[in-house]
């Protein structure tokens, strides 16, 4: 007579976007090791990945008909992100009783994302070669010496940008006043992303009409992403009244005032680019 194996224990755990749209709650072990990928989608969104049963889901507010579904390449897995703040949820994917969901541990309440083990898998060489978009749009007004130009674009391709800046992995000087930056913020480390602070005139978009823009808490920035797959492109001052300056903290304003003609932008929709050898200091946020 043999014995049936051990099941190993579950805990329940609370993720959601960062506007508290969809909540769900999943009965999974601990987690302790996620799953990177550096596809044209995965990089973009800076996911971390854990793979569950569907019937270990729960949605316990909201539903996934409010999320918006985006696909792409083999059309495998549904990746759905919040229509209201970019938030990359969870994807989707199989048939009938082996449909699993791909849950994005950045919006998993209550994870020390600094101790997790990442294993990396190449999505980047599976299929076929994903090809960005030619960048068409106005360039950067910027005066740089020695500058070259990036081009970047969202998953889909439906936004792209230009920045004007030296060599990022040559001059780390030339990230701006922070570096190059991660965020541990609630927002930020729901949408992945790695910053650097080049000025205004240093960076340009293409078709800005697929953009949406998220702004929360005192409501001085907003995060432009794009409308159709989700991806996050950069923080943006929003233009505010004094009225509104005046009833927000001390603290937000200097935080305004220090960072005004700045573009805090996401490295990560730089097309064919590598954060491979670059300073990265993680910010608490």
């Amino acid at each position: 007579m043999t014995s049936e194996p051990t099941k190993e224990p579950t805990k329940t755990y609370r993720g959601n976007c960062h506007c508290g749209a969809l909540v769900y709650e999943a009965q999974l072990p601990e987690i302790k090791t996620v799953i990177t990928c550096n596809c044209s989608m995965c990089f973009k969104k800076g996911a971390r990945w854990l793979y569950a049963p569907e019937a270990s889901v729960k949605i316990v507010k909201g539903s996934e008909n409010d999320l918006t579904a985006y696909q792409f390449h083999t059309k495998f897995i549904t990746h759905m992100f919040c229509p209201t703040c970019a938030s990359h949820v969870f994807g989707k994917g199989g048939e009938g009783d082996d449909v699993l969901y791909g849950l994005n541990v950045n919006c998993i309440q209550g994870i020390d994302f600094q101790a997790l083990e990442e294993n990396f898998t190449d999505g980047a060489s599976s299929g076929e070669k994903h090809i960005p978009p030619t960048y068409s749009g106005p360039e950067p007004t910027a005066e740089i010496e020695g500058a070259k130009i990036y081009h970047g674009s969202c998953q889909c391709g439906a936004v792209q940008v230009a920045v004007k800046s030296k060599d990022l992995h040559e001059n780390p000087e030339a990230a701006g006043k922070y570096g190059c930056t991660t965020c541990g913020c609630s927002i930020c480390s729901r949408i992945g992303a790695t910053w650097a602070y080049p000025k205004n005139e240093q960076v340009a978009f293409q078709s800005r009409d697929n953009l949406s823009y998220y702004s929360y808490n005192d409501k001085l920035l907003t995060k432009p992403f794009c409308k159709t797959c989700g991806v996050t492109f950069a923080n943006e001052f929003a233009d505010v009244t004094q009225e509104h300056l005046d009833s927000v903290s001390e603290a937000s304003r200097k935080f305004r005032e220090a960072q005004l003609g700045t573009c805090p932008f996401n490295l990560r929709v730089l097309d064919n680019f590598s954060l491979d050898g670059l300073k990265i200091t993680h910010m608490p946020g």
